[in-house]
């Protein structure tokens, strides 16, 4: 059997942990401008059900 080098491992878990940053990042961009969107813009929204769906995207 092949044995794993450690600092591959390590730089797997950097790559998550980055990938999921930029992940929570999005979303949470996602929520200012669907929020921002009407209050600076003035641009009329279902804000109930975008949110739903960022929530949604939140949640998986």
């Amino acid at each position: 059997m092949k044995k794993i080098d450690p600092a591959r491992l390590d730089e797997g878990q950097d790559n998550l942990r980055r990938l999921l940053a930029m992940r929570w990042l999005a979303v949470g961009g996602e929520a200012a401008a669907v929020v921002a969107a009407p209050l600076l813009l003035g641009i009329p929204l279902p804000l109930a059900p975008m949110l739903g769906i960022v929530a949604l995207q939140a949640a998986f």
